[in-house]
């Protein structure tokens, strides 16, 4: 049917690998904006209590 079958294997492993590579990339930027969204929030409440207390510049 197919002369080719390794080919199809090395197709099959490499279409396996740049997938995995998809998703590793895919959680390095939602944790890359997680700690983004984390870190403004922490300036948000830090300002948010120095306003409270009288002290915003």
């Amino acid at each position: 049917m197919n002369n080719y079958p390794e080919l199809l294997g090395w197709v099959a492993e490499l279409d396996m690998g740049l997938w995995g590579c998809a998703v590793i990339v895919a959680l390095w930027l939602v944790f890359a904006m997680a700690a983004i969204v984390i870190e403004q929030a922490w300036r948000a409440l830090r300002y948010c209590f120095k306003w409270r207390k009288g002290n915003v510049r």
